[in-house]
């Protein structure tokens, strides 16, 4: 997106990230620097985001960033709100998120979809990788695997259809769709508009006629990055971050033992891999449920889990 902006010859750039220092923050900061965009790290510290949840206008941003169909989207949002407040953005800006090029690379179908699948495997493996956190008792598992599966049925499944596009029709309606898009409304939220230029009817549906393996190695995808962008701009970076073939080996074990480990060796995982700062921003979300008494049933070592229960209680509490 950032070299296209540069073909187009767009002056008025503003690059960021945010977060805990990462590889991923120099490597915003060099494209920036190498493009000749403006670029701001907004670290995530105590101080930045103590109390956030306690202000009115948090209050407000988690109604309206939700909507009633998925929770809000909250690691962008002390970013974003920084920013306008240092006068650094402010309502004449556009956002363009890169939403979803990870979808069309295939990294969702390399972490969540193996490559041998019947029809009649696609309400397990949706179960297994997307209700990791529901206390179901085995009648709910039947009737919801029962419910799934009916709805790939709907979704007209044959021999000659890639199962992955199917797996991914359910990917696009009930996570892209509602999750994904909600995170833009940190922005519209602020009077930001938000457009998505990697989103695109035709891009996505040509992406997703391409055979299983090219999908998963993702080399058309990175190819044309490559060719038609990167070299050109010379930010064709040797030492990349994309994951290898032994990487997501490796990271499909730790999935599979991850359930079995004790509760705080999870808790020392999660803080190793918070570049988002996530741990002390839920500790907040958490600390307010602990003033009412409520506490998370389970999985309270998931971040995103936290933040789940937050907002069902909040959500709830406004209905009633």
């Amino acid at each position: 997106i950032a070299c296209m902006l540069k073909d187009y010859s767009f002056k008025k750039i503003v690059c960021f990230t945010y977060g805990r220092p990462a590889p991923e923050v120099k490597i915003s900061q060099k494209v920036a620097k190498v493009l000749g965009f403006e670029w701001h790290f907004v670290e995530y510290t105590s101080e930045l985001i103590c109390s956030y949840n306690r202000v009115p206008l948090f209050i407000e941003y988690s109604k309206y960033a939700s909507r009633g169909t998925s929770m809000f989207y909250l690691q962008e949002y002390p970013a974003v709100k920084y920013l306008i407040e240092k006068g650094i953005i402010d309502d004449s800006f556009v956002a363009l998120p890169g939403h979803s090029g990870d979808l069309l690379r295939g990294a969702l179908l390399v972490k969540n979809y193996p490559a041998k699948t019947k029809s009649g495997d696609l309400g397990k493996i949706v179960f297994r990788q997307k209700f990791i956190h529901a206390d179901v008792n085995h009648p709910d598992k039947i009737k919801i695997l029962e419910n799934l599966n009916n709805h790939f049925k709907e979704l007209s499944f044959t021999p000659d259809l890639l199962f992955y596009s199917v797996l991914e029709d359910w990917e696009l309606k009930e996570r892209t769709s509602k999750y994904i898009f909600n995170s833009a409304h940190v922005f519209t939220f602020f009077g930001i508009k938000c457009y998505f230029p990697i989103w695109d009817r035709e891009l996505i549906n040509f992406f997703r006629t391409l055979p299983y393996e090219e999908r998963k190695y993702s080399r058309l995808y990175m190819n044309v990055l490559n060719k038609r962008f990167f070299r050109r701009y010379n930010l064709d970076f040797p030492n990349d971050i994309q994951p290898h073939k032994k990487e997501i080996l490796i990271d499909r074990i730790k999935k599979k033992i991850r359930p079995w480990l004790p509760m705080r060796l999870k808790d020392r995982l999660l803080l190793k891999n918070d570049n988002f700062f996530y741990a002390p921003m839920t500790e907040e979300l958490l600390h307010d449920l602990n003033n009412i008494d409520k506490k998370p049933v389970s999985n309270g070592n998931s971040y995103l889990y936290r933040i789940l229960n937050w907002y069902l209680f909040y959500l709830l509490n406004d209905v009633k």
